[in-house]
């Protein structure tokens, strides 16, 4: 099976991605009538070709650094 991530924090931030992705998305119509949703078109004669990573998946920073292992640490029991 697959590892689902149950975390709030992340599914709110790929909504939020996926929301923006929404928003800059052009749908353009498949036959002459345009459906809701559908570019009209002035938005059709804007549209360009993006190339490269768009909408990259930004990963939080790391909250903590790697230290070393104190005495106190190592006696720990």
């Amino acid at each position: 099976p697959r590892r689902r991530n149950k975390s709030v924090e992340s599914l709110q931030i790929n909504v939020q991605r996926l929301k923006e992705y929404r928003a800059r998305l052009i749908l353009f119509p498949k036959g002459k009538k345009v459906l809701k949703g559908e570019a009209n078109e002035e938005e059709r004669k804007l549209a360009t070709q993006l190339r490269g990573p768009l909408m990259p998946v930004q990963q939080p920073a790391p909250k903590s650094l790697a230290r070393a292992i104190t005495d106190e640490e190592k006696d720990f029991k």
